[in-house]
Order: structure tokens, then C-alpha cells, then sequence
């Protein structure tokens, strides 16, 4: 199976989960005989192109994103269009074309109709859900792309049932033209050596529990409310610090919280660190929260998982899914600073209940997140639709 892979980030660059996702899909693709390339944006001191564990990777040019990031959108998927017909021009071709959300799509659905070649989306996300509806003119044109996208794609993939349901109600589709494959984990890059106080005094004095959040400083993240659980864990007498690791719009106005209610000193924003510093950090904490106010699956509720250490997840969404509440962490209800503290609590405090949370959830991430198994269920996602296009009528002119 010959695949092209479109997505607007790719490692080095990564601006949110989709990075991760595809670098790790591809390269388990690969595992699994499959010819893959990907096409994405360049990145200071990233070569144009390079194979990474089999994978092909294209970068092209994408210039300077200018006043408007719509605009900047759509002329960078025209530079992706471009590179991408290079490769499905190439000798061997294409089998089928996979572009990932909004930002990708319309390069895709331009190559789709370009080569004739059947078209697949993950829809990692939508307008509609990361805003709690549609305010303005920009929401709304994006919701109308990604409802192009919905509509040229043979089939759409997502990653949760969550998300299923929420993209056949948001774009009036049948349930029926939607899969699902799940993130992934790789529990091998949390399998590294380190000096546990070293590291741990980075972060926090000898005493200090580490509560852990990772997530983009956004209103749907939910770091407010961990801030706001905050006092009350401090108040039952367990002295704790929170690190927020990540950047975004709200950081400032998190920061402004934490002051105004009296635990500024107790909240250490480290800001954007690099994936060596976080996997430690992920090792070094006594328990991480992520209270989503809306979250299409979770991937930093994996990770982890993967690191062995207890989460407290927001029932909301794909965390939903990941977490089973008392097996594999704690589900608290969303926008519930006082639930948060408890479940907090109830982790430091009981080490069983923690040790065995931990096991359970490594287990989970071992079975249910593999990516060789998410390629394999990718992979057959790809032949039907292969099979199904090459028994039509509708092929190159």
C-alpha cells in the first residue's frame, strides 16, 4: 500500500497533537510494509527532505504567515499541493491520499479530484467544539472547510467514539462513513536512566507533591480549574506545587489567578520545555490532572499513563474513554476545582490505590494504544477504501 500523508506539522515542528500522531502512525505504517510519504511544512534547520525509520519526508516552503492566518492557510496548502503532485507524479504513484484536519484538507480534496485517487481525513478536531459553538465570521469559515473536507473525504477517521458522534452531528454525516483508530503510545520513551533528585529539585523542594499539567494555555485545557483546586489541597495539609508545562493565550491571565487567590508561588510555568526535560518530568511527578472542558481524545493522558503515573482526567470526551474511573485513574466532573482536590488528595495519600491505578493503566497503554495494532486497523481502513475505489468506474482521466 503506496500512502501519501498530509499534515501542516510534522516534527521538528510540532504545534499541538497532530505531529506526534503522524510521526508515529507513519513510521508504524512502515512496520507494516507500507510505502509512505509526508508532506509537510518546513521548519528552520530541517532538511527538505529525509527519511526517518523508512518514512519519505517532503517540506516545502511555506513563507511568512502575514496578517491573517486563513489567508496563510490556504496559499500554504497550495505549496503543499504542489510537493505532493511531485511524489504522486513520481514513478509508483499513490495508492491513497490522507490529509489530517482542516489545516491539510484542501490540498487534499485538490489532489483527490487532480489524480482521481480515493481521499481519507482524520479530523483530529473541530471549530465548533474547540470554540463551544460558532461566534464570528473566522469560526465559521473554518467550520465550512472542515465541512468540505467532511464531504469530499470517502471516509473520515477519528479518535474516539467521541469524536465519531460529535462529527456526525457537527456535519450531518452518517455514522456509518466514519472510523475509529485511536492514538498511540510508545511506552519505550519513558525507559531511560536518570537521576530522580536532580531532576525533581528542578521542579519542586524535597517535600513538594508535583501535581503535573501539560496542554496549551486555552479554555477548553483547563488549567484554571486545577489552579483553583489548588488551595484546597493545600489547606488539608499536603503541600503540593502545581507545573504547568505548555503556552497559550491564557497564560497570562493563569499566571494573574494564581496571584490573585494566594498560591502564585506554589505555580511554576515552565513554559515550552523540550521532550527530554518533559519525559522526566513525567516521571518525577506525584500525580498529573488534565480537566479538559473539551478534548477530542487526550494524548497527554497516555503519556502518562505510559510513564506510570496516576492521572485525574475531567469525564469529558476522549478522556472519557481512556481513563476507567478507579482502574486506571480517577474521572472527576468538568469545570469541579473542589472533585479535583479530591481525587488529588486520594492519590498522594493512598499508596495502593495509586500502585495500582499505575499497573493497570501501563497494561492499557500496552494492549489498547500499540501503534503496530492502530496501523494494522489503519492499514485495513486504507484497503477498503482502495478496494472500493479500484471496483468503480471513476479513475485518472
Amino acid at each position: 500500500m503506496r500512502v501519501l500523508q498530509l499534515t501542516w506539522e510534522f516534527p521538528p515542528r510540532i504545534i499541538g497533537g497532530i505531529s506526534p500522531h503522524v510521526y508515529d502512525l507513519s513510521r508504524a505504517l512502515v512496520r507494516k510494509k507500507a510505502e509512505v510519504n509526508v508532506i509537510t511544512c518546513n521548519f528552520p534547520g530541517a532538511r527538505e527532505y529525509e527519511n526517518i525509520d523508512g518514512v519519505h519526508v517532503h517540506r516545502f516552503e511555506t513563507y511568512a504567515a502575514g496578517d491573517s492566518f486563513l489567508g496563510w492557510v490556504l496559499r500554504m496548502q497550495k505549496n503543499m499541493e504542489n510537493k505532493a503532485s511531485d511524489v504522486v507524479n513520481s514513478d509508483g504513484g499513490v495508492d491513497v491520499i490522507h490529509a489530517h484536519d482542516w489545516v491539510a484538507g484542501v490540498a487534499g480534496i485538490a489532489l483527490k479530484h487532480l489524480f482521481r485517487k480515493p481521499f481519507i481525513a482524520t479530523i483530529h478536531s473541530t471549530e465548533h467544539g474547540r470554540r463551544a459553538g460558532l461566534h464570528n465570521d473566522f469560526q465559521r469559515s473554518i467550520h465550512e472547510i472542515e465541512s468540505w473536507l467532511c464531504m469530499e473525504s470517502w471516509r473520515l477517521i477519528t479518535c474516539s467514539h467521541f469524536m465519531k458522534e460529535h462529527v456526525s452531528w457537527c456535519f450531518g454525516l452518517p455514522e456509518d462513513k466514519i472510523d475509529v483508530a485511536p492514538n498511540g503510545v510508545d511506552v519505550t520513551k519513558w525507559q531511560f536512566p536518570f537521576d530522580y533528585w536532580e531532576a525533581r529539585n528542578r521542579f519542586a523542594s524535597g517535600n513538594e507533591k508535583i501535581i503535573l499539567f501539560v496542554g496549551r494555555m486555552v479554555i477548553e485545557k483547563g488549567l484554571d480549574l486545577v489552579i483553583r483546586a489548588l488551595p484546597i489541597v493545600l489547606n488539608h495539609g499536603i503541600p503540593a506545587k502545581i507545573v504547568a508545562v505548555g503556552e497559550g493565550p491564557e497564560k497570562g491571565n493563569y499566571q494573574r489567578l494564581a496571584w490573585d487567590i494566594g498560591v502564585g508561588p506554589k505555580v511554576h510555568f515552565t513554559g515550552h520545555i523540550d521532550n527530554g526535560t518533559l519525559r522526566t518530568l513525567y516521571r518525577v511527578a506525584d500525580v498529573a490532572v488534565f480537566p479538559s472542558r473539551y478534548e477530542p481524545f487526550g494524548i497527554v493522558a497516555l503519556e502518562a499513563m505510559a510513564a506510570r503515573l496516576p492521572v485525574v482526567v475531567s469525564d469529558v470526551g476522549g478522556l472519557a474513554e481512556i481513563v476507567d474511573h478507579k482502574g486506571t485513574g480517577l474521572k472527576v466532573p468538568p469545570n469541579n476545582p473542589g472533585a479535583i482536590a479530591h481525587a488529588v488528595e486520594r492519590i498522594i495519600r493512598d499508596e495502593g490505590f495509586r500502585k495500582w491505578i499505575v499497573e493497570n493503566a501501563y497494561e492499557k497503554c500496552l494492549w489498547n494504544y500499540n501503534w503496530d495494532r492502530i496501523a494494522e486497523q489503519t492499514l485495513s481502513i486504507y484497503s477498503k477504501v482502495f478496494h472500493e475505489w479500484d471496483a468503480g468506474d471513476w479513475k485518472p482521466k
